[in-house]
């Protein structure tokens, strides 16, 4: 008598375990299937993702170093040479400096003012500084000697296989909501209804989208790129909007204060340019 095949006897394993019907069994093989490959799909992203965000930030540390020595030896030497040099630094460094660096070192440059080039020189150290510890956040390395940044060594380690779990978590839990939602939004008998359904379903997926926003930000340690004046509003009427479900014309008009929100929170930043 012939050994059974490993994998057949798997098959006919799961199959049992399905209830002995192939249609439910394809289902959950195809859900597992999906869900790999999403999950592997979700974890090349955030990899690519902090890829790209360290090149960027080696690339910035590679332009503010070259800046900085040139202008250590333009205030060492004071001739025309190494003020040369500055310019040209200058001019290949508009791509990584922020404004407010930017805009003193002209002033410093153009008015000949030693004294503001050297407080340049310590802003653009405090900035590397700041690009460093960013880098060390998103690749932290452990020393020997550093509590917290072994911890976040381990951290990293951990974050790397829980948070593509705990996004493609979500992602299943928006499609599940999506299908249930839609097909009670077909069965309802007004338009109105439809409509409000609808707006609660919009909201709930901005909802969303901002906890997983929130959850990467936290993860990746940089609290500053979440934009709490503008986001606050939109998580507080997105909640609101959920919780007047039934009533279109008050979700229309958080809506709209929405909009207005937003686009005074423009004008204001343009303004302020």
């Amino acid at each position: 008598m012939p050994t059974p095949n490993f994998f057949v006897l798997i098959g006919n394993a799961l199959l049992q375990l399905a209830g002995g019907d192939p249609s439910v069994f394809l289902f959950w093989i195809s859900l597992l299937v999906v869900t790999l490959w999403l999950f592997k799909e979700i974890k090349k992203t955030i990899t690519d993702d902090k890829s790209l965000q360290v090149s960027r930030i080696d690339h910035k540390l590679e332009i503010y170093g070259r800046l900085e020595c040139n202008i250590l030896l333009y205030l060492r030497l004071k001739n025309e040479d190494s003020q040369k040099l500055i310019y040209e630094k200058l001019g290949e460094s508009y791509s990584a400096l922020s404004k407010p660096i930017y805009d003193k070192l002209f002033e410093s440059l153009k008015s000949s003012d030693d004294d503001k080039l050297e407080e340049c020189v310590k802003d653009i150290h405090e900035e590397v500084l700041n690009l460093k510890n960013r880098r060390e956040q998103i690749y932290p390395m452990i020393y020997s000697n550093g509590v917290f940044e072994s911890f976040y060594y381990y951290m990293n380690i951990i974050e790397r296989i829980f948070l593509p779990i705990i996004f493609t978590y979500f992602a299943f839990l928006f499609i599940f909501i999506i299908i249930a939602v839609v097909y009670v939004i077909i069965h309802l008998p007004t338009i109105s209804d439809k409509a409000t359904s609808l707006i609660s379903l919009f909201s709930g997926f901005l909802l969303l989208l901002l906890v997983l926003k929130a959850l990467s930000e936290l993860f990746n340690r940089d609290y500053k790129n979440i934009r709490w004046r503008e986001v606050g509003p939109i998580l507080i009427f997105s909640i609101i909007n959920i919780v007047l479900i039934g009533h279109l014309y008050y979700q229309i008009l958080v809506f709209i204060l929405l909009f207005g929100y937003q686009l005074l929170i423009k004008k204001i930043s343009f303004n302020r340019k």
